[in-house]
């Protein structure tokens, strides 16, 4: 009985998510079927400025609001992983780190977060490991330490990297010292 609410839950949240309709429900009624049977903590609209659009409709909000949205049901559904696409895209400066104030928050109560970010410096700021990819395809990977050893940041060390292999030298011998601190 309890597995058919949750299944019907998931259906009205997939309803909602991807249809047009969904864009002239409020983002009350938005979380309500998302939360797949679970309950949604107050305090996480108040960390993310939600509390006072949560009567809105969806098509009213921002990019920034909208975006703080989808964080906010993510955020809300237990999940061991949670994977973001941009999670700072549309948000300003203030509201880009409270976001990676709640995300590490949220990461320290033991939950995996993939977040997947052009912007390199805001990846640096919020993760501890890290994957870097050009067109699709690994060049490093490893703590903000081993991949930035000797190079300043973690923009400089990619741009190494990615003039490295354009150049013709393969990665050298700092590839091999990557791969070897990532494989333990």
């Amino acid at each position: 009985m309890e597995e058919d609410r949750r299944s019907e839950a998931r259906e009205r949240a997939l309803d909602l998510l991807y249809e047009a309709d969904a864009k002239d429900q409020s983002i009350s009624e938005v979380l309500t079927a998302r939360m797949f049977g679970t309950t949604f903590d107050d305090a996480l609209l108040d960390d993310l400025d939600l509390v006072k659009l949560q009567y809105a409709t969806v098509r009213s909000l921002s990019k920034g609001e909208a975006k703080r949205l989808d964080i906010a049901i993510g955020l809300a559904v237990p999940r061991t992983v949670l994977l973001l696409d941009e999670p700072f895209d549309g948000l300003d400066l203030r509201q880009t780190r409270q976001v990676m104030e709640i995300l590490r928050r949220d990461a320290a109560k033991g939950r995996t977060l993939v977040l997947s970010i052009h912007q390199l410096s805001d990846a640096a700021r919020t993760c501890d490991r890290f994957l870097l990819l050009d067109h699709g395809r690994s060049v490093a990977e490893g703590t903000l330490e081993e991949l930035t050893n000797g190079t300043g940041g973690l923009e400089e060390a990619f741009l190494l990297l990615l003039h490295n292999r354009r150049k013709g030298r393969g990665l050298g011998p700092r590839r091999e010292r990557i791969r070897s601190t990532c494989k333990h």
